[in-house]
C-alpha cells in the first residue's frame, strides 16, 4: 500500500514540478510591453506658426543711462525673439567702437565685445539694425568710473 501511495505521490509530484518548469519558462520566454496609456484628451496638434517671426529686441545689458563700469571691456549683449544670422544684424556705435560681434549658441543673444575699454564719463549711443535697416535698438549708455562714483545702496558691489 505504501509502495502506491509513494508512486502516486511521486506522479503528483512530478506533474506539479513539470507544470511549474513549464510555466517559469512561458513567463520569461514572453516580452512584457506596458500597457500604453490612454489618455482622456486627445492630442493636440504641434505648435507651428503660418507666419515668420519678427526679429526683435527684448532685452539689452548694459540697460540706457548710467553704467557703472567694474570692468572695462564689458560686452554688449541684446536678448533677440528668435535666432538670427550674423548677417542679418549690425551695431552702430557713436563715438566709433570697433567691436566684436558673436552670437551665443542657442543664437538667442547677440554680443559685442570692444576691441579697446570702454572710456569713462562719454556717452556711447549704441544703435542695433536688423533686416531692411529697421532699427531693433537704440540705447544710450554712459559708462561711470565706480572710483568716482560710489555704488548707490549697500549691495552694489565693485570688482577691482
Amino acid at each position: 500500500m505504501f509502495e502506491k501511495l509513494k508512486n502516486k505521490r511521486f506522479k503528483i509530484l512530478l506533474g506539479v514540478a513539470l507544470l511549474s518548469v513549464f510555466s517559469l519558462i512561458y513567463l520569461f520566454s514572453t516580452k512584457k510591453t506596458p500597457p500604453i496609456p490612454i489618455s482622456p484628451y486627445p492630442t493636440p496638434p504641434p505648435l507651428t506658426t503660418s507666419f515668420p517671426i519678427p526679429l526683435l529686441i527684448t532685452n539689452s545689458y548694459p540697460p540706457s543711462g548710467n553704467f557703472i563700469l567694474t570692468m572695462p571691456n564689458t560686452a554688449l549683449t541684446f536678448t533677440l525673439t528668435r535666432k538670427a544670422q550674423p548677417t542679418e544684424v549690425r551695431i552702430e556705435i557713436e563715438p566709433k567702437v570697433e567691436l566684436k560681434l558673436w552670437f551665443s549658441p542657442d543664437g538667442y543673444y547677440l554680443h559685442a565685445t570692444p576691441s579697446k575699454p570702454w572710456q569713462f564719463d562719454r556717452p556711447y549711443q549704441i544703435t542695433v539694425i536688423g533686416p531692411q535697416e529697421k532699427i531693433l535698438a537704440q540705447n544710450t549708455v554712459v559708462f561711470l568710473d565706480p572710483k568716482k562714483h560710489p555704488p548707490e545702496t549697500e549691495f552694489d558691489e565693485i570688482i577691482p
